[in-house]
């Protein structure tokens, strides 16, 4: 039987309004909530460094259409991370998914998910961080 720490429980409870937050701020493309939501050391694929305006870069290129990407992959909700994302090690912080089809490991794998993002949340000083995104652009 799995019992939460205390920390996992105020983090899954913060989980709803981080994420309806989250997600307005993605659609609405309002760099300065989405800054004070990311950490520091934000990841972004696409060949970008860390941190929140290598994000931008990658969301803001016409070619890539990242900002309709994003926001179209967190309309799709998010689940709780799988274990084979971790290596079946448990993880540091509560882990969610967007879309759910991309915490089938086949599916990413296989590229029948193009883009997806990994949202590990946790709680810092009472408020919630995005510690890591990754959307994956289909070459």
């Amino acid at each position: 039987m799995f019992f939460a720490t205390n920390d996992e429980l105020v983090a899954q409870r913060a989980w709803k309004p981080f994420f309806a937050a989250f997600r307005g701020a993605v659609k609405k493309r309002d760099r300065e909530t989405l800054r004070s939501m990311m950490s520091s050391d934000f990841f972004s694929s696409g060949g970008n460094s860390d941190g929140a305006e290598a994000a931008f870069s990658i969301l803001d290129d016409p070619d890539v259409r990242g900002w309709e990407a994003f926001d179209k992959v967190l309309g799709h909700g998010t689940v709780a991370m799988a274990a084979w994302w971790n290596a079946g090690r448990k993880p540091k912080y509560v882990g969610r998914v967007a879309p759910p089809d991309a915490n089938i490991r086949r599916n990413v794998i296989h590229e029948s998910v193009h883009w997806y993002a990994i949202l590990n949340f946790a709680m810092a000083v009472g408020t919630a961080q995005c510690l890591i995104s990754v959307a994956i652009d289909p070459a």
